[in-house]
């Protein structure tokens, strides 16, 4: 997946304080969805200074410049009806919407949303110096104004696409004192990624979002090989028919890394149908789709279908899923 452009952020405007100095601030998940199941840590923020790219737990899952932490679902299909919440009680400073919710896949994409790369969003100011961004809400959908007082988990729009965006996801950004911070350590984001620190996320929430940031979102029949980028704007294609001219299982993950593996296994109701070993690779990969099948329709009974993801020769990650066709 090409590097992304750097988010510029919205006018933010000082008003009163709206929570306690003494109060510790936490962050809470910024959309309704379960972690490892329902949405994924696609990006953190780039903690690597230079040309280079580190995320908070020093690997690859960010892009050069990145100043906050993506957290998507798998297709736009999925986005529809699902809502950003508010992260943490406070006053909603900023907003805009009405820009198109567009996956960019193109320069000419990049350039039709140069300045307003947040697309969509909004500002909050949480009191004690705490402010956070919300970026990429679905046109149409904010459901607050500048003014607002809001509580942790409040609805404020839906998840969509909306600004420099190549999958539907909400970013937010983390300020304390105008000093943008990673909430998965805590730290400002002009310091190098290390291990330790102390996360902003609420309860166990840096463990489950750090756990779902290399994961199978997604795994499928279809009649043909899959393309990854009509997954993330359509979603899963029809299942074959037993008319077509092909069965092929597809496993969809993110954030492999080079030397990984995605190895596919399906299984007909009569035995082993097609099994690829997957070959390492080249270099990492934000998004990858693997499939394996024959040139033969699916037969009637219950199919089941298994991708694992293979690090350093160990499965890292493995999801199986049934299939009946009639």
């Amino acid at each position: 997946m090409a590097a992304l452009l750097r988010l510029l952020p919205l006018l933010v405007l000082p008003v009163g304080l709206s929570v306690s100095a003494a109060e510790p601030f936490g962050i809470a998940l910024p959309l309704d969805g379960e972690v490892g199941r329902t949405c994924y840590l696609q990006s953190t923020p780039d903690l690597e200074g230079g040309p280079g790219v580190a995320d908070s737990y020093c690997g690859s899952a960010s892009y050069d410049g990145h100043d906050g932490t993506d957290i998507r679902v798998p297709s736009m299909k999925d986005a529809t009806g699902t809502a950003i919440l508010a992260p943490a009680a406070g006053t909603v400073l900023k907003t805009r919407d009405g820009e198109p919710d567009v996956l960019v896949e193109t320069s000419d994409g990049r350039a039709a949303v140069r300045d307003r790369e947040c697309g969509n969003g909004l500002v909050i100011d949480h009191g004690a110096g705490w402010q956070t961004q919300l970026c990429h809400l679905a046109r149409g959908s904010l459901l607050v104004q500048p003014g607002d007082q809001i509580n942790a988990g409040d609805p404020v729009g839906k998840v969509g696409a909306s600004g420099l965006t190549q999958f539907p996801h909400v970013h937010i950004s983390v300020r304390k004192d105008g000093v943008e911070l990673d909430p998965a350590t805590g730290r400002p984001l002009s310091e190098p990624c290390a291990e330790g620190g102390a996360p902003l996320w609420q309860g166990d929430l840096a463990d489950r979002l750090a756990a779902s940031r290399t994961a199978i979102i997604g795994v499928g029949l279809a009649a043909e090989p899959v393309d990854g980028a009509a997954l993330r704007a359509q979603g899963p294609p029809p299942w074959p028919q037993r008319d077509s001219p092909a069965t092929v299982l597809w496993g969809w993950a993110i954030n492999l890394q080079a030397g990984d593996r995605l190895m596919l296994r399906l299984e007909a109701p009569e035995g082993p149908f097609a099994d690829h070993k997957g070959e390492p690779l080249d270099r990492s990969k934000a998004d990858y789709v693997g499939y394996a099948g024959r040139r033969l329709p699916p037969g009637p009974g219950t199919w089941v279908g298994t991708v694992t993801i293979v690090r350093n020769g160990q499965p890292l990650a493995t999801r199986t899923e049934l299939f009946t066709v009639r």
